[in-house]
């Protein structure tokens, strides 16, 4: 009686171990995202005079929602004020589609797309933790407006940089122009941060004698620093009535 007691236990046990490692919760909390997720859920987006990137952070109905960078300067400001910005999203290098602006912090220059969509996309989801100092980081941007392209870096500082109204941390695997709005991942696929160029440096302008005639701030991308998650939580409350879902790993 005893030995059909023991394998009894012993088949309850073996039974709990496999419902435990099939669970959802577990299986989401483990899995890591492909290179094609990761790419297919970032896009292209352009106001006509540049081109950068954004992720796809949510769906409602037909309409996605995708969270960028956009840079802070007296021309945007003036768009804003006079109503008259217009943007371009594309999508897995599908035709570009009007996108309505939602929400701009020109401190923090976050600013979150609508977009009408009724085809099925991947998005990413929001972290709920910040990443630590050598913690692999994942992320897809639009470098010189070629298409989404996958990269990898590392969390190299934080704290790197001192801006308005955040503190970017520093992503060792650098920007070029174009990837400004791309989405900083963990290996689990979770948000963490959005890159962005802080730096200006200064060039003179010359006509073709030679003589200067001006001088023009161009932005430094390869600085590679990115808009932490704290800043990205802020922006985000109080855009939806229902609460947002922020995910560990």
């Amino acid at each position: 009686m005893s030995i059909i007691l023991s394998h009894i236990k012993r088949f309850i046990i073996l039974v709990m171990v496999l419902m435990i490692g099939c669970s959802p919760f577990n299986v989401l909390a483990s899995a890591a995202p492909t290179v094609e997720q990761i790419v297919s859920s970032t896009v292209e987006v352009t106001d006509g005079s540049g081109t950068w990137s954004g992720a796809i952070i949510r769906r409602k109905g037909e309409k996605l929602y995708i969270l960028t960078v956009l840079h802070d300067s007296e021309l945007m400001r003036l768009k804003m004020a006079l109503g008259i910005q217009h943007f371009l999203v594309r999508i897995n290098g599908d035709e570009t589609q009007s996108a309505r602006l939602v929400k701009w912090d020109f401190c923090s220059e976050l600013a979150l797309l609508e977009v009408v969509d009724n085809h099925r996309h991947n998005h990413l989801q929001i972290g709920l933790v910040s990443p630590g100092i050598g913690e692999r980081l994942l992320t897809a941007g639009n470098p010189l407006g070629l298409g989404i392209k996958y990269n990898e870096g590392y969390l190299s500082a934080k704290n790197g940089m001192y801006g308005l109204c955040t503190v970017w941390s520093v992503y060792s695997g650098g920007t070029i122009q174009g990837q400004t709005g791309s989405p900083i991942m963990t290996r689990y696929g979770r948000i963490v941060g959005f890159l962005t160029a802080v730096g200006v440096e200064t060039f003179p302008v010359g006509d073709e004698t030679g003589s200067m005639i001006g001088i023009v701030g161009i932005p430094v991308y390869h600085l590679g620093y990115f808009i932490p998650l704290s800043t990205i939580r802020g922006f985000l409350e109080g855009v939806w009535t229902e609460p947002i879902v922020y995910y560990t790993n």
